[in-house]
């Protein structure tokens, strides 16, 4: 009788079983060889740490438990430094950092030399006006200027301070005294509407159409010849002048002056 063993395998290859059984076996015994995590846990050392109490107070102290909103908190306001261009607001203009075009400041400069020059001309004119214009008023009283005679010039005896001003020999003021004569006694013959702020031009458009057109504009260039252009006449020039004024001044009728006192 032949004996059979226990066991056999039905497949004819008997080592792979084998090397799954050593598999499983290799596997079980490493799992249970390696430790327990709660155990080394339990074993290790235990570390003590130090708490930061004074972190801690300065965080609590942000911290708000009351449920109400948050408020915003307003920043400081940051005062200017000099990075920022000092403590001034103000923008600086290209002419005030001297950084301005150059055709800029040429026309600033040019500018601000007329309006040098003109005030000194004015200043200068002025000044030379006035030191021909202060003449003595009748019966002793104290000095008129020329401006005080213009704006009183049909209450005044004109022919007084032309004898004054020739007496003196201030011949240039006598020739604007002329003039000023001249039109006083027009303008009471109704030939113009004499006022101290209008223009010779004015008056000779007004005595256009008059017979004495012609000698009242000889008598106009002569004046401003003299007194516009600053010259001071010799006596001998001063005399023909006069003449030229107290001719013209003899064509208006006196009746006609008389009629309009």
């Amino acid at each position: 009788m032949h004996l059979q063993p226990p066991y056999h395998l039905r497949s004819g290859r008997p080592w792979r079983w084998l090397l799954v059984i050593g598999c499983l076996h290799l596997s079980l015994t490493t799992g249970l060889a390696q430790p327990d995590p709660s155990a080394y846990y339990r074993k290790g050392p235990v570390e003590t740490r130090s708490f930061a109490n004074e972190e801690w107070a300065s965080l609590q102290r942000e911290l708000d438990y009351s449920g109400e909103p948050a408020r915003t908190r307003s920043r400081p306001r940051r005062e200017p430094t000099a990075r920022d261009g000092g403590t001034t607001t103000r923008r600086s203009t290209p002419l005030a950092r001297g950084d301005g075009s150059p055709l800029l400041r040429l026309l600033l400069i040019l500018v601000l030399a007329g309006f040098g020059g003109w005030l000194l001309y004015r200043l200068m004119s002025q000044s030379d006006r006035k030191s021909n214009t202060d003449i003595a008023q009748p019966d002793g009283e104290e000095d008129i200027s020329l401006d005080r005679i213009e704006d009183q010039l049909d209450r005044t005896d004109v022919d007084y301070y032309i004898e004054k001003a020739e007496a003196e020999g201030a011949y240039h003021l006598a020739v604007r005294l002329h003039f000023l004569a001249m039109l006083k006694r027009m303008d009471q013959a109704g030939w113009l509407a004499w006022k101290k702020d209008r223009t010779n031009r004015v008056y000779l458009r007004q005595m256009a159409d008059h017979p004495l057109y012609a000698a009242f504009r000889e008598a106009t260039l002569a004046y401003e010849r003299v007194w516009y252009g600053n010259h001071q006449p010799a006596r001998l020039d001063y005399e023909q002048l006069r003449q030229q004024f107290l001719q013209l001044r003899e064509q208006i009728p006196l009746a006609t002056v008389a009629s309009r006192a």
